[in-house]
C-alpha cells in the first residue's frame, strides 16, 4: 500500500485522500479539468469503468464528504507491476472520463 501510495503522490493527476495504513489506499482523480461540483461523479465513473474492464476491482468510499477511490490491498500476489497497471488505469480512464464530462452541458 505504501508503494501505491509513493506512485499517487507521484502521478499528477491523482491525490491522496487519506493517509494510508495496513492495506487499504484511498485516492482521487482530478486533472484540472472537472469541475470540483463533478469530481466525485467523475471519480465514481472511473471506479465503474475499471469494474467492468475486469482489470481491478476498486470500489468507492467517501473521505471528507468527497467521493474517493478506494484500492483494498489483500491479495498477497500483487506485484509493483500489478500497482502501475492499476494505477495506469485509473489515470488513463480518468482523463478519457473527464474530457467527455467537461465537454458535456450542464443538465439543469
Amino acid at each position: 500500500a505504501a508503494r501505491l501510495a509513493a506512485r499517487i503522490e507521484a502521478a499528477g493527476d491523482m491525490v491522496l485522500a487519506a493517509p494510508v495504513a495496513l492495506n487499504i489506499v484511498c485516492c482521487r482523480f482530478d486533472d484540472g479539468r472537472v469541475s470540483p461540483c463533478k469530481l466525485d461523479e467523475l471519480n465514481a465513473a472511473i471506479v465503474v469503468d475499471i469494474q467492468r474492464s475486469g482489470l481491478a476491482v476498486p470500489s468507492t468510499t467517501v473521505v471528507d464528504g468527497r467521493t474517493t477511490i478506494r484500492i483494498n490491498l489483500t491479495n498477497h500476489r500483487i506485484t509493483d507491476a500489478d500497482l502501475a497497471l492499476t494505477l495506469d488505469a485509473i489515470v488513463d480512464t480518468g482523463r478519457r472520463l473527464s474530457k467527455r464530462l467537461a465537454e458535456a452541458p450542464l443538465h439543469a
